[in-house]
């Protein structure tokens, strides 16, 4: 079972999830050019360790993303990325898409796609698991809570700063949930 962990709330419920399900999990950090890179990396090896999960990493270098919000193929380039990275894996390929997200790669259309893409790719080895696409960022939060997953090990600014810029989206939704940005 592999988790893409970008560090954040949601792929850390993730890898406590598969963890309490008994699975076999190791974690995935894909580091796309994106400006919260660097430290989104240190804060899913932080999780990783405290699990006791492998952590494989992928690099893509040329990409320059520098503003926040959506950005476009994010999802679809992670999950293709693994399925590269990864030729002989087979099992469980699961992202911490919550419901509730606005943005096309994280809807079910688009999500069916991807499952569809994932399952013809590897001949039905692979198939891709959004254990919260059915419930929204607080109930991941809540999820989070009662399990005991380490918040404090999370980071989501999406500008990449330290401290967190307090003004993105998922500054704001750390704030709507009680947490510092």
């Amino acid at each position: 079972m592999l988790v893409l962990a970008s560090g954040g709330i949601d792929s850390a419920a993730c890898l406590a999830y598969y963890i309490e399900m008994e699975y076999d999990v190791e974690a995935m950090f894909i580091d796309y050019g994106h400006p919260a890179g660097s430290i989104e990396r240190k804060h899913v090896q932080q999780q990783c360790q405290r699990y006791r999960v492998p952590l494989s990493t992928l690099t893509l270098r040329g990409a320059t993303i520098s503003y926040p919000g959506e950005i476009r193929g994010r999802n679809a380039f992670l999950i293709i990325a693994a399925l590269m990275a990864k030729p002989a894996f087979s099992g469980l390929i699961s992202l911490g898409i919550h419901g509730g997200s606005p943005y096309y790669d994280c809807g079910t259309r688009f999500l069916q796609m991807m499952k569809e893409l994932v399952a013809d790719y590897s001949e039905g080895a692979i198939q891709l698991d959004l254990p919260w696409i059915e419930i929204d960022k607080r109930a991941v939060f809540e999820y989070c809570s009662s399990h005991d997953v380490p918040l404090e090990l999370t980071y989501s600014c999406e500008m990449g700063t330290v401290p967190p810029c307090g003004r993105c989206s998922s500054c704001k939704d750390r704030l709507a949930l009680g947490l510092n940005p």
